[in-house]
């Protein structure tokens, strides 16, 4: 073999095993998020399986204690859906969940009926509103 077949033979093993671990990384990233309505349709066929569910978080739902570290709300349907999700979060609150507030949970359905959410992603608004001055 010459010295230049040689060079294409590994230049071509090289850009093989890049392209495996690049698809293999994607898919391996890649979670599809139900939105509540969705999500409650399927739920008993989801139930254990790690999820992501978009909704919004009910108002008067937030129970948030500090000492235990604990968050504890209802996520609705953001298109005007009647379903429902309970969600618990054992770890800190993130500072801009409040009600009416668009989120994301990710995380597992217990046999309880309780989603256990390992994350919890606040979605920004698409354009900043100044606050109003006084």
């Amino acid at each position: 073999m010459t010295l230049r077949t040689r060079l294409a033979l590994v230049g071509g093993v090289v850009v093989l095993v890049v392209a495996y671990l690049m698809v293999s990384g994607f898919s391996a990233g890649k979670v599809y998020y139900h939105t509540v309505d969705e999500f409650a349709a399927q739920q008993d066929a989801l139930e254990g399986q790690f999820v992501r569910v978009s909704g919004v978080v009910l108002p008067g739902t937030v129970d948030w204690q500090p000492t235990q570290v604990r968050l504890e709300f209802t996520l609705g349907s953001a298109e005007g859906g009647q379903a429902a999700v309970p969600v618990v979060y054992d770890r800190v609150k993130p500072d801009l969940l409040a009600d009416d507030v668009p989120v994301v949970v990710e995380g597992r359905m217990g046999a309880d009926g309780v989603f256990h959410a390992e994350r919890v992603l606040v979605k920004c608004p698409s354009k900043y509103e100044a606050a109003a001055a006084y």
